[in-house]
């Protein structure tokens, strides 16, 4: 039997220890940090995009991370907040701060070694570090290196909702472009006057759900300022994502290759065949700025 590399055994002990929580994955993180520090690039040319979910952010970084000279971590910190999230003991034992934020960061830039590093971030991401300031963000994240920002956004907020509603309740939400099969979910059934996607967010009204999302594009906005590069589902991705692709490669300043997506869209189907009571929608959201979106693609 064929031995196991000594240097893959090293990165699966190391990937180990940083699942775990307390003294051991801190120091760790630190080091790492400090041995990646001249990884990732050069300072100021580090990516970060921002979105809110569901809005083609996986396709578009399946498509960059095929460049050869760039490493595109996805959205690195989510197994973290997902498990500070989901165990309310992870939270109050450890600390979730711009210093953990740093760390948490710092030590994912040496898998890109001389590769230019660029990840993913939602507002929830930035929220458990306690950077609830747009512009306190962007300097915690230039601090890091990072001087090229991206903003998605997906303009019509009742799919999105929808398409994060029908993830859930399979566990899985992306279709590779050659399965014609699909995934098998039923129509989304919720109370309107309130609910929740998760177990610990808050219970909010469909109304209060969408104006959320919104405001989670807004602030996307300010973080990546005048000077980033704003991008819409509906106009860069939907029909396609090579559209975004290419724009991405231009504002990052890299030749865009001729690349297949590798994802089709999860929900194309029109808004009443995704849900068990359309009509209980429209009558909700009738008269407010969300009503056209019942109708639209």
């Amino acid at each position: 039997m064929r031995k196991e590399p000594i240097t893959r055994k090293i990165r699966k002990r190391v990937s180990n220890i940083q699942q775990r929580d307390g003294l051991v994955r801190n120091l760790v993180g630190d080091a790492l940090g400090f041995m990646g520090r001249n990884s990732g690039g050069p300072s100021g040319g580090r990516i970060a995009m921002l979105h809110i979910g569901r809005c083609g952010s996986t396709v578009l970084g399946n498509m960059l991370d095929e460049e050869n000279d760039l490493l595109w971590d996805s959205e690195a910190l989510h197994p973290r907040v997902a498990r500070a999230r989901d165990l309310p003991e992870v939270r109050a034992r450890e600390r979730f701060d711009e210093h953990t934020f740093n760390r948490e960061i710092r030590r994912r830039f040496i898998h890109a070694g001389k590769r230019r590093y660029g990840f993913e971030l939602k507002t929830e991401h930035l929220e458990l570090y306690g950077l609830t300031d747009p512009k306190e963000a962007r300097a915690v994240l230039e601090g890091l290196g990072f001087g090229v920002f991206i903003s998605l956004g997906r303009t019509n907020v009742v799919r999105q909702l929808v398409s994060s509603i029908r993830g859930r309740q399979v566990g899985n939400f992306h279709i590779n472009a050659t399965d014609r099969k699909g995934l098998k979910m039923v129509p989304v059934d919720c109370d309107l006057a309130g609910f929740r996607l998760d177990k610990v967010d808050p219970v909010m009204s469909l109304e209060e759900q969408l104006a959320t999302r919104q405001e989670w594009m807004e602030w996307n906005r300010e973080v990546v300022g005048e000077d980033g590069l704003h991008l819409d589902f509906e106009k860069h991705v939907m029909q396609d994502p090579s559209v975004g692709y290419r724009m991405i490669c231009e504002h990052i300043g890299i030749k865009p290759q001729e690349l297949e997506p590798s994802l089709r869209r999860t929900n194309p189907e029109s808004v009443d065949h995704l849900l068990a009571d359309p009509k209980a929608w429209r009558e909700r959201l009738k008269g407010t700025r969300f009503e056209w979106m019942m109708d639209a693609d």
